[in-house]
């Protein structure tokens, strides 16, 4: 009796993940994923305008812009603004190791480079309104218990081909694994 007593206390304490809850955690995962995919471009531009990869008052600008509006995702801004200087460290991860790339084996400049302003800035911006969606989405998920574990299951499989590698996935994946249980 008491072995079944000790059993179903067990079962009561371990969390079942729904499919949807996968999804939100995936869907998350995968916008982290297209954010990396854009730094290589970002990379590109500041090696031909010769800018630096650290733009601290940018960085500033977007998190300050990003905690004025948690209200309207639901976050609160403290997270949100943790969140968002992950990804941000992740971009410059993968932009540095680029560079630092391009200067060993003397690259000249790109011929063909997109504009910072006009094609990527518009798609970073987009991707961080979808990103802070699906976190609110996925934090719920994540801060169960045994959200931990699903959350570095889903980002190894997701990201595990993202530029910066290993490195860049951590940076971007730290504040939710900080989130999560």
């Amino acid at each position: 009796m008491s072995l079944v007593v000790f059993l179903a206390s067990g079962c009561a304490t371990t969390t079942r993940f729904t499919a949807a809850d996968t999804a939100a955690v995936d869907r998350l995962l995968g916008f982290i994923g297209e954010r990396l995919e854009v730094a290589p471009a970002v990379a590109r531009i500041k090696w031909n305008t010769k800018a630096p990869i650290e733009d601290r008052l940018r960085e500033r600008q977007i998190i300050d812009d990003v905690a004025r509006r948690t209200n309207e995702y639901g976050l609160n801004s403290a997270i949100a603004a943790s969140f968002l200087r992950g990804q941000i460290e992740a971009s410059k991860t993968v932009q540095n190791a680029l560079h630092a790339e391009w200067t060993a084996s003397t690259q000249p400049a790109f011929t063909e480079v997109a504009d910072l302003d006009r094609d990527l800035r518009p798609v970073l911006d987009r991707l961080t309104a979808m990103m802070l969606r699906a976190l609110a989405d996925t934090l719920p998920v994540i801060q169960q218990h045994g959200g931990r574990n699903l959350l570095d299951g889903r980002y190894k499989t997701t990201l595990a081909r993202s530029p910066g590698g290993e490195t860049a996935v951590r940076q971007a994946v730290a504040p939710l694994q900080r989130l999560s249980r």
